[in-house]
């Protein structure tokens, strides 16, 4: 893409009542309780850190947007399912609103927010593409928080302190997301200047 984009708000293109019909018609189970956990978890760690690092109202609004779109290619099929849910953004008539940088930003993150950065992220100029990488590195830990979708895991607790980012965790099974959550949240770690402990 030429020229510079900042990352516009994306509820001056699409409000949140079109949000969660959209996530709702796609969601499997049609209730949506893993993409409300994932968006609270996300907007958790981005309100703790984002005076630290200058990260914009738009920046926020955008990883809402993505937390609660991130696993809407599970209506195709579970394999794959990250880049199903890019193809959805990118083609579904809900998202026809969307300028064509919004757009494709909204579906790298999504599309990322498994193992790999989406290779579509290097149309943006480096500014952007950093951006872009610091919320997918805070979506990854969201999803990593409830990636058993059952467990009722609650974030009790957000700090920063020496350097570290410290999340506390409620929930019995707590224990079992911890494997999960070393592999996500390593790319945060590439991005912030932050360590990152959870505590059980």
């Amino acid at each position: 893409m030429r020229g510079v984009f900042l990352i516009l708000n994306i509820d001056n293109y699409m409000d949140r009542e079109l949000l969660l019909a959209t996530a709702k018609k796609f969601s499997v189970n049609n209730i949506l309780e893993h993409e409300i956990r994932v968006a609270d978890f996300s907007m958790m760690i981005f309100d703790t850190i984002q005076a630290n690092f200058n990260m914009s109202h738009n920046s926020r609004n955008l990883l809402y947007y993505a937390s609660m779109l991130h696993d809407l290619g599970y209506f195709i099929e579970k394999d794959k399912h990250h880049k199903h849910s890019k193809y959805l953004i990118l083609t579904d008539p809900a998202f026809r609103s969307l300028p064509i940088e919004l757009k494709m930003q909204l579906s790298i993150m999504v599309a990322s927010h498994k193992k790999k950065l989406d290779k579509n992220i290097y149309m943006f100029e480096i500014k952007i593409q950093e951006e872009l990488i610091k919320l997918i590195s805070i979506l990854r830990i969201a999803d990593a928080l409830d990636h058993k979708h059952n467990l009722q895991v609650q974030l009790k607790d957000i700090y920063i302190k020496q350097d570290k980012l410290n999340l506390n965790l409620n929930g019995e099974k707590s224990f079992l997301i911890l494997d999960r959550f070393n592999k996500k949240s390593e790319l945060f770690k590439t991005v912030f200047p932050l360590d990152i402990e959870l505590n059980i």
